[in-house]
C-alpha cells in the first residue's frame, strides 16, 4: 500500500507544480497561454500523518527536491524532512504548507480537524489532498475556502459518504479531483504474504509488524 501512495501523491504533487490543473482549464476555453513556472523551494509539501505510509509519502516527495514537512502526535527524526509534533506546532507547520497531504489515522482526535479554522491558516493558493479518511474533512469548509480561492484545488480520494452522491457539489467543482477511494488498494498477493509473515513470527515467538495500539486507535 505505501508504494501506491507514494505514486498517488507525487504523481498530484507534480501535476500541481508543472501547473497541469491550469492547463486543463485553459484548454477548456481554448486558451494558449504559457504560464510562469512555480520555483521549487517555495512549494512546501506538509504531511499530515508520518507513520508509516506518511513517511514513505514525504520521504518519496523529498527525493524529487521538495522541501517537506510532517506533523504528528510526536516528534519524527527524518533526513530531509523538518517535522512538527502535537496541537501547539499545527499552526507553524500549516503555515508555509503549500501543499496539505492528509495521511493521519482515524481518531475521535482527528474526525474533522480538517475544517474552516485549519484551511484559513493555510497560505492563499495552497491545495489540499485527502487520501486518509472521509471524516477528517469538513466537507462544506474545503467548498466554502475554494469558492473564496483561499484553497487553489483540491484531490480527493476518500469521503464522508461512500460512494460519493451524485449531487455533491464536489462532483462538478473546477477545482477539485476525485478519485474512487482508489489511492491505495489491499493487493491480493501482498496481503497473502503479509499475513503468512505474521502467522510465521508468531511460530517463532516474536511480536508481528502493523500491530495496532488499541488506546491510540492506531
Amino acid at each position: 500500500m505505501a508504494r501506491q501512495m507514494q505514486e498517488y501523491a507525487v504523481s498530484q504533487t507534480l501535476h500541481w507544480f508543472r501547473r497541469f490543473d491550469d492547463y486543463r482549464l485553459a484548454q477548456q476555453t481554448a486558451r494558449w497561454e504559457p504560464l510562469p513556472p512555480y520555483a521549487r523551494d517555495g512549494f512546501t509539501v506538509g504531511v499530515m500523518g508520518a507513520g508509516v505510509l506518511g513517511t514513505r509519502v514525504a520521504e518519496s516527495l523529498a527525493e524529487w527536491a521538495f522541501p517537506v514537512r510532517t506533523w504528528s502526535r510526536s516528534r519524527k527524526k527524518r533526513v530531509k524532512i523538518t517535522s512538527f509534533a502535537g496541537a501547539d506546532e499545527l499552526p507553524a507547520f500549516l503555515q508555509a504548507t503549500r501543499v496539505l497531504i492528509n495521511l493521519l489515522p482515524s481518531t475521535p482526535e482527528t474526525a474533522g480537524l480538517i475544517n474552516e479554522t485549519l484551511l484559513a491558516q493555510l497560505p492563499a493558493g495552497a491545495i489540499v489532498m485527502n487520501l486518509a479518511r472521509g471524516a477528517h474533512l469538513v466537507e462544506d469548509d474545503l467548498l466554502a475556502a475554494l469558492n473564496r480561492g483561499h484553497i487553489k484545488g483540491a484531490m480527493l480520494d476518500v469521503f464522508a459518504r461512500e460512494p460519493l452522491p451524485p449531487d455533491n457539489p464536489l462532483w462538478q467543482h473546477p477545482r477539485v479531483a476525485i478519485t474512487p477511494h482508489v489511492a491505495a488498494a489491499t493487493l491480493e498477493e501482498e496481503a497473502i504474504a503479509f499475513i503468512a509473515e505474521i502467522i510465521a513470527r508468531r511460530e517463532r515467538g516474536e511480536r508481528p509488524a502493523g500491530e495496532i495500539d488499541r488506546v491510540r486507535g492506531y
